[in-house]
């Protein structure tokens, strides 16, 4: 009888964990949890808060940080060792941004962007790059320097 409460138990356990995960994701705002979608395939959100009015923070388990602003857009994504997907680059980043990374054959080593209202911030492998979006210039930087 003992070995059936511990096995009900720990089934409860494992179950109720997957549901939170679950529950954060039906939580996201749409506009966030359809952006989730479109480069991680059926996401596994360790977490979502909203710290602020102008700030969301989701993080996906054993993959990227994201963090949004007021208006549902990314303004960090941190893929947490793990390199961004390419089309999520392609999709996301300016276009003489993306062509820079993709010369220098490193789509596979952008590990984190950051954007503000003036600049783009990206942190690859070996180097760091900074993309102002008035000018529409890549600056790049050496490795250790940080960017953002």
């Amino acid at each position: 009888m003992k070995k059936l409460i511990c096995i009900i138990t720990l089934f409860s356990a494992v179950a109720l964990s997957c549901c939170h995960s679950d529950h954060d994701y039906d939580e996201l705002p749409r506009p966030i949890a359809e952006f989730l979608s479109n480069y991680w395939a059926d996401p596994d959100i360790e977490s979502y808060t909203q710290p602020t009015a102008q700030k969301y923070v989701v993080i996906i388990k054993n993959g990227p940080s994201l963090i949004f602003d007021e208006d549902y857009k990314w303004t960090d994504i941190d893929g947490n060792g793990l390199p961004l997907p390419e089309i999520l680059l392609f999709d996301q980043l300016p276009e003489k941004l993306y062509d820079y990374i993709e010369s220098g054959s490193q789509l596979n080593q952008v590990f984190t962007i950051s954007r503000d209202a003036r600049d783009y911030y990206v942190k690859l492998l070996d180097s760091n790059l900074t993309y102002d979006i008035q000018t529409q210039t890549v600056h790049e930087v050496e490795a250790g320097t940080d960017v953002a």
